[in-house]
């Protein structure tokens, strides 16, 4: 057994074929001969025959396509043939078969068929209890009434057919997963490019995500008396593994993430689904669902991966994950496989970077100005809105731990464009600069908040645009003093303004514990300009030709241009106080007096 299942997973032994009859081992599979055209059980490949194909001794399917038929159909005439000691049927092809090649399998004891497609590597595994099964409806067949066999291609498009090896397959060496059975479907009963083996998925090398492999349950009873499935894992190697559901019809696209290591737990109306289709319909429990596995890559897989499954359970009654850090009953929802959330508020991170959303699409914040999140641990983060218009407006901590976001994006660090896979009115928590796996981020409270908890002083305005809406590495305290956080990165704070006019900028510092340099940079051509703190801790700059005025009258040339053209403001502009030195011992603060412009 362990040979069989070896060869199995790995794709890598090339069985002997015997050219006697058909010889069982106890440990592996039977191998058939060509030179008996594969005879299953006496009846040889070609014992059904529509057009009159010829079948070699070489293992060669030669299709006739002289008449005008639509399809092209040759196997095995097993119907009356007890199968019920075979699990099912292994068929290897040449390595350049068509694609739209299907095994199918029909019963004289039921209606309906089976079909089976052949995987990335031309191979068929067609078990005789539906799993791996790829469509087709099919009820409680007989096994000892046994099969039609038969590989169905479509006319003109095939001469040859070659077939490389021909197995049945031992039910010892394939043991049924009946304690994944889901209201009497066999786990496995849905199959596209994946293999099932017991309770393991196999996803084959050379696989490739974008072309949607997938297994798990085609479930066409009613589902309605339940609310969710929980499935956990026993074991899994391949990234971006999703639990994906859609309906009886397979319309609609709702694909579940993580919920912790190793746990899928799917709302079966697709509630907090990491992603939906923005065409899908309602998933419709009635008339039973679709629910698998898949993985999304772009690129081939380099080696066979395994995902066995160690239980799963369909539960009434809706879970409400997260329920103390919802946000007006959404909770948070991881989008891929860079981090977990618990359920006790914790993220524990997987890669350097990760994210998790609430969707705030379908709720009303009309009340709200913004909301403030409080979390505890060493992963550096910031809060991403995606306001209507598609543009991300980006918050990095108001106070060390604490994230606030207003609605309106006003107090946005910066803005950018979103790619066309964001979804207007996600509210991201983002970690970007890096962590170290299984460090934790713990998410403590989120509130919304009707007002500000204090107002900022106009002299700290500009164009009432408050100080702090360009901030790295900084933060504003209670008196709106600058506190420089203890780092070597870049530390700076300062305005982020959608537009600037006049000739004159000042900005009075009332004191401060580091040397400053003040630059300004333009949204429109990105010119860039600074200057350094003479001591007086006032800035005094002619924006036209970028001269800092003393308070002497003396004219200075900045520290560094970028090139000598004017600024064009009429975009935006960021005016910003940095710490250029920035390694400290302890935090130090810089105290604005104001800032205007003349």
């Amino acid at each position: 057994m362990k040979k069989l299942l070896t060869s199995i997973l790995l794709f890598s032994i090339t069985f002997s074929l015997s050219f006697a009859a058909p010889k069982k081992s106890k440990n592996n599979g039977i191998p058939l001969s060509p030179k008996d055209k594969f005879a299953i059980e006496g009846a040889e490949l070609g014992s059904f025959n529509y057009q009159n194909h010829t079948v070699t001794k070489k293992g060669e399917i030669l299709w006739n396509s002289e008449d005008n038929a639509e399809w092209l159909e040759i196997g095995w005439e097993l119907r009356g043939t007890d199968l019920s000691k075979y699990a099912g049927i292994r068929v290897e092809l040449a390595s350049n078969e068509k694609k739209d090649i299907t095994l199918r399998l029909s019963s004289p004891s039921t209606f309906g068929e089976w079909g089976y497609q052949n995987n990335s590597q031309n191979v068929f595994y067609a078990f005789f209890d539906s799993v791996g099964k790829d469509w087709g409806d099919m009820k409680n067949p007989d096994l000892a009434e046994g099969f039609l066999i038969k590989f169905t291609v479509p006319a003109k498009k095939y001469n040859k057919t070659i077939i490389k090896s021909v197995e049945l397959l031992e039910k010892e060496d394939f043991p049924s997963a009946t304690h994944l059975q889901l209201l009497e479907n066999p786990f496995g009963n849905r199959a596209n490019g994946a293999i099932p083996i017991g309770n393991k998925i196999i996803f084959p090398k050379g696989t490739k995500g974008s072309e949607y492999p997938e297994c798990g349950w085609m479930i066409k009873e009613d589902l309605s008396e339940y609310d969710r499935i929980r499935i956990e894992l026993e074991h899994n190697d391949i990234e971006n593994l999703e639990l994906t559901i859609r309906n009886s019809d397979f319309s609609g696209w709702y694909c579940f993430r993580q919920t912790e290591p190793n746990i899928y737990e799917a709302n079966l109306k697709g509630r907090n689904a990491s992603y939906i289709d923005k065409n899908s319909p309602a998933l419709d429990k009635s008339k039973g669902l679709n629910i698998f596995f898949r993985f999304w890559s772009e690129k081939p897989l380099t080696k066979d991966c395994t995902t066995i499954i160690k239980s799963v359970q369909l539960l009434k009654g809706a879970k409400e994950n997260n329920k103390n850090i919802q946000i007006l009953g959404i909770s948070p929802k991881v989008n891929w496989d860079d981090c977990y959330l618990n359920d006790n508020g914790t993220i524990t991170w997987q890669k350097e970077y990760g994210r998790i959303a609430w969707n705030l699409q379908n709720v009303d914040l009309s009340q709200y100005k913004k909301v403030r999140i409080e979390t505890e641990g060493t992963s550096p983060l910031q809060l991403e809105y995606i306001l209507p218009n598609k543009k991300v407006a980006c918050f990095s901590y108001s106070k060390p731990g604490i994230y606030e976001a207003y609605f309106d994006g006003s107090n946005a660090s910066q803005y950018w464009d979103a790619d066309e896979y964001s979804t207007p009115l996600d509210l991201q928590l983002v970690c970007r600069e890096g962590t170290k796996k299984d460090s934790q981020t713990i998410i403590k409270s989120v509130t919304l908040l009707t007002e500000e908890d204090s107002i900022q002083p106009e002299t700290l305005m500009l164009n009432g645009v408050k100080l702090g809406t360009y901030k790295s590495n900084a933060w504003l305290d209670d008196s709106f003093a600058i506190n420089w956080e203890k780092t070597s990165n870049y530390l700076a704070c300062g305005w982020n303004l959608e537009k600037l006019e006049g000739e004159i900028l000042e900005i009075k510092v009332s004191s401060t514990d580091v040397p400053l340099r003040l630059r300004i940079r333009d949204k429109a051509t990105n010119n860039e300009a600074s200057w350094l703190d003479d001591g007086t801790h006032v800035f005094r700059i002619r924006l036209n030709d970028k001269k800092q005025l003393t308070e002497k009258g003396d004219e200075k040339e900045a520290e560094w241009v970028k090139d000598s053209t004017p600024f064009d403001l009429s975009d935006g502009v960021e005016i910003v106080l940095e710490a250029p030195n920035g390694v400290f011992k302890e935090g130090k603060k810089t105290v604005v007096e104001s800032i205007k412009v003349e």
